[in-house]
C-alpha cells in the first residue's frame, strides 16, 4: 500500500471540493433553466434551435431527452416519439447536433406539442 504525503492528501481534498462545487453549480443552473421554462421566461423553441446564447453552455452536455422533457407539455412519451421520428438516441448530447438538425428537432417538438385532438372524432 502506497502512503500519501500530507501535501497529496490536501491536494486530493481540494480537488474533490472543487469537483463538488462545479457539480453543484451545474445542478443549480439546470434547475434554474427548468424553472424559467415552466414559468415561460425562456422560449423553449429558441432554446431547442440554439438561438439563445445565454443558456447554450448550460445545455451543451444535456442529453436530448432531458432537453425535450424540460419543455412544457412534453412528457416522456412525446419526448421518445419526437426522438424516434428524429432518429436520434435519447442520450445524444445537444452539442453533437448541427444547426440544421437542431432546427429540425425544434420543428418536430413544436408539432408534437401543438397536436390538436378533434373532439368529434
Amino acid at each position: 500500500m502506497t502512503r500519501r504525503s500530507p501535501e497529496q492528501k490536501v491536494a486530493e481534498r481540494r480537488n474533490k471540493r472543487q469537483d463538488l462545487t462545479r457539480a453543484n453549480r451545474a445542478r443549480k443552473e439546470h434547475a434554474e433553466l427548468r424553472r424559467k421554462l415552466r414559468a415561460g421566461e425562456v422560449d423553449p423553441w429558441r432554446l431547442l434551435r440554439g438561438d439563445d446564447p445565454e443558456w447554450e453552455a448550460t445545455i451543451a452536455k444535456w442529453p436530448l431527452e432531458r432537453l425535450l422533457r424540460s419543455v412544457p407539455r412534453i412528457g416522456p412519451a412525446r419526448a421518445h416519439e419526437v426522438l424516434f421520428v428524429f432518429r436520434a438516441s435519447p442520450q445524444t448530447q445537444v452539442r453533437a447536433l448541427t444547426e440544421a438538425r437542431r432546427a429540425e428537432l425544434a420543428r418536430l417538438a413544436r408539432s408534437a406539442v401543438e397536436v390538436v385532438i378533434d373532439p368529434k372524432a
